[in-house]
């Protein structure tokens, strides 16, 4: 009975020891390894920045121009263009703003109002300390009435005036001319044709004798006039 009553004891000893061992297997199979994620430090951006279009594109209709001005200490931004080699340094305002941009749009460049060429881009930011930064892409060019070229000329930061290429086209006539005389214009004497008679023109010489008889009419009136009265007179008498 005594060996019955130990067996008994160990058997129920083992099966209370059990489903503590599964028990803490499974806490260890359930708790994540948290492995450290290394920071990332964004670098702070010094320079201004036009990421598009860059030197040498062309461009056409509304442009958008993209890039970055949250400099530290930023204030305002401006984005103007300007004529390749201008010696004057002139800049016409495209967009004004006091938002900084980090990466994106910076402004919409018009250009169907201006002409056909190839101008320079600026980009530039007024600190609070009332200093200014700017970056330039010079080269970009505008085709909206012309076609685009084939190659993309290279940008330079000094202005320099490309030479075109002059094509020639020569002209191989297919057949030998022949010389054709130019005829000559005979003037012709020119013949006054008289006009037909017209029945009621009226000449000096029938203004004269009108006039000749309007007189006659007037003083052969004048002296029956004068016979008449004489006659009248004498009949009184």
């Amino acid at each position: 009975m005594r060996s019955l009553l130990a067996l008994f004891l160990l058997i129920l000893a083992i099966l209370l020891l059990l489903p503590l061992r599964a028990e803490a297997q499974v806490i260890d199979v359930l708790t994540p390894t948290l492995t450290p994620r290394p920071t990332v430090t964004p670098t702070p951006l010094t320079q201004p920045l036009i990421t598009s279009p860059s030197g040498g594109d062309a461009v056409q209709g509304q442009a958008t121009i993209s890039g970055a001005s949250g400099v530290p200490g930023f204030f305002s931004y401006e984005l103007s263009f300007a004529y390749s080699g201008d010696p004057t340094n002139t800049w016409f305002l495209i967009e004004e703003s006091f938002t900084p941009v980090v990466d994106g749009p910076l402004a919409i460049w018009d250009t169907f109002a201006i002409t056909d060429g190839t101008y320079d881009l600026r980009l530039l930011v007024t600190l609070i300390d009332s200093s200014e930064v700017e970056t330039i892409v010079r080269g970009i060019r505008v085709r909206n009435y012309s076609p685009i070229e084939t190659s993309t000329p290279t940008p330079s930061q000094t202005p320099t005036n490309t030479p075109t290429t002059d094509l020639t086209l020569a002209f191989v006539p297919s057949e030998t001319p022949t010389a054709t005389q130019t005829p000559t214009q005979t003037p012709i004497p020119s013949t006054v044709t008289p006009l037909p008679h017209n029945p009621i023109e009226i000449i000096p010489q029938q203004i004269g004798d009108s006039l000749l008889r309007g007189a006659a009419g007037t003083l052969a009136a004048f002296l029956l006039l004068g016979m008449y009265v004489s006659l009248r007179r004498r009949r009184r008498l």
